[in-house]
């Protein structure tokens, strides 16, 4: 069974990642985001979904560049994406 996440309600507590946040605030967005983790909010699986909802539209638009670049399936797992933003 696939479930469908509504991200909106947890991205109040999620700030948006900007290409020139910095790194303080990088651990920040990251630790929100890892924290619906830990309290069983959210699967593991579905973390990199909910990062790409609170992305600024540069970052977003860099993503897709890479995206296109190496392929569809680029930058979907949490960890994948955390190494690539870092």
């Amino acid at each position: 069974m696939i479930m469908a996440y509504n991200f909106d309600v947890y991205l109040e507590f999620v700030p948006t990642l900007y290409s020139r946040t910095s790194p303080s605030g990088y651990y920040e967005w990251e630790d929100a985001i890892i924290n619906y983790y830990m309290i069983g909010e959210l699967p593991l699986n579905q973390l990199a979904n909910l990062a790409k909802h609170s992305f600024s539209l540069s970052v977003s638009l860099w993503l897709r560049r890479l995206q296109l670049k190496h392929g569809d399936d680029y930058c979907t797992s949490w960890y994948e994406m955390k190494e690539i933003l870092r």
